[in-house]
């Protein structure tokens, strides 16, 4: 999708590249993503309509499958969960019998009892354990075991109460032997982001000194002592990234110039040629296109003519080479969107129907893509 030698990355091939509606063969999966119809366990106590941001959110390939990383509405409260792939990775599960932080039993579960990880961001780790992060740090172990690791101390407090403030962390990568983790608060009307690194898993933390943006840090990528973090959206006018070659211990500010009001970025992905920013940018009152943004070095960005990728919401991407890069996403419908990119800059949308959409992505270690929705699992050999 990027370019060959130059440092504008090929972008000019990838602009005027064309874009097919659904290809594939006649009849067969859009693209080469069969689907498996009611794959994933349910993220509703009682397998019912489930609120915008239930289920999986993050997709994590660990080992020889992959973990989902959500939230599950126990008939209480939202509560943070993971789902185990299981078999040829397939099918997603929640965790059966396993007590909450309080020992709660909540009835009507089917089997399930408890939370699990909660996380706005979430990264996996050699040894099989996941570490997420919201407005604390937390490790599930292989065996699945939560422990509550290092407090961000960020503020919280009721909308009404202007006197106080806000605050979360979005993102977490590993850079090295540190984990670094990204994130802002809002106090006073006034938003800011934040940074933090740890050099022992996550049990302390050390705040990094950050070149402001008046919006938090969102998704992050890191390709050895290399990382590039993006703003989460943008009102318009330049976008701000952010690069350290040290691990996360020191930040220079870049921009992404020209971008769209109303612009959000959910994923940075290191490329074979470079790093790309994946979102998607409001067009009209209730429709959106998606948003790339590519460069050779995390310094200097040039935006990528997506109109012939069409309308589209991007919920996630994966991949790390030119004709890898899968874009999932759904319509204003709730229908189910992909793209593929080809080495030679083209791209193609596949249409995945309108029973779910998926909302996570991954790419496996045998090289399948493998994405998930609210109940149903798309795969690509």
């Amino acid at each position: 999708m990027r370019g060959r030698t130059s440092v504008v990355f090929g972008l000019l091939a990838l602009a005027l590249a064309g874009c097919a509606s659904n290809a594939g063969s006649a009849g067969g999966p859009p693209l080469g993503f069969a689907r498996h119809d009611n794959a994933v366990s349910p993220p509703t106590v009682d397998g019912g309509y489930a609120r915008a941001g239930a289920g999986i959110r993050h997709l994590l390939t660990v080992g020889q499958c992959a973990i989902g990383v959500g939230v599950y509405e126990n008939g209480y409260r939202e509560v943070g969960a993971n789902w185990d792939g299981e078999g040829d990775c397939t099918t997603f599960s929640l965790p059966v019998n396993r007590p909450d932080s309080h020992g709660d039993r909540l009835p009507g579960q089917g089997g399930w009892d408890g939370s699990g990880l909660s996380a706005n961001g979430a990264v996996a780790l050699s040894d099989g354990s996941v570490i997420g992060v919201d407005s604390s740090v937390q490790r599930l172990a292989p065996d699945g075991t939560v422990t509550t690791l290092a407090d961000l101390h960020l503020p919280w407090h009721k909308p009404s109460d202007e006197t106080g403030g806000t605050g979360r962390a979005n993102s977490v990568v590993q850079s090295g032997n540190r984990l670094v983790i990204g994130g802002g608060q809002t106090v006073g009307g006034h938003s800011g982001a934040l940074m933090w690194t740890s050099t022992d898993g996550g049990h302390t933390l050390t705040p990094v000194d950050l070149p402001q943006a008046d919006a938090y840090v969102g998704p992050m990528a890191a390709s050895d002592n290399t990382v590039v973090a993006a703003e989460s959206s943008s009102g318009g006018g330049e976008f701000v990234t952010w690069r350290s070659t040290d691990s996360g211990q020191s930040w220079q500010r870049h921009e992404v110039p020209d971008v769209q009001v109303n612009t959000s970025v959910g994923k940075v992905l290191r490329t074979d040629r470079g790093w790309l920013l994946v979102g998607s940018t409001q067009v009209q009152a209730t429709q959106d296109r998606p948003f790339l943004a590519s460069s050779p070095d995390g310094v200097t960005w040039t935006k990528i003519d997506t109109a012939s990728l069409g309308l589209g919401w991007v919920t996630d991407a994966t991949g790390g080479k030119d004709e890898d890069i899968v874009l999932v996403g759904r319509t204003t419908d709730n229908c189910g969107l992909v793209w593929t990119a080809a080495a030679d800059g083209s791209w193609q949308r596949g249409e995945l129907g309108c029973d779910d959409a998926p909302s996570a992505v991954t790419t496996l270690a045998d090289g399948r893509v493998i994405a998930v929705g609210l109940k149903d699992v798309w795969v690509r050999a």
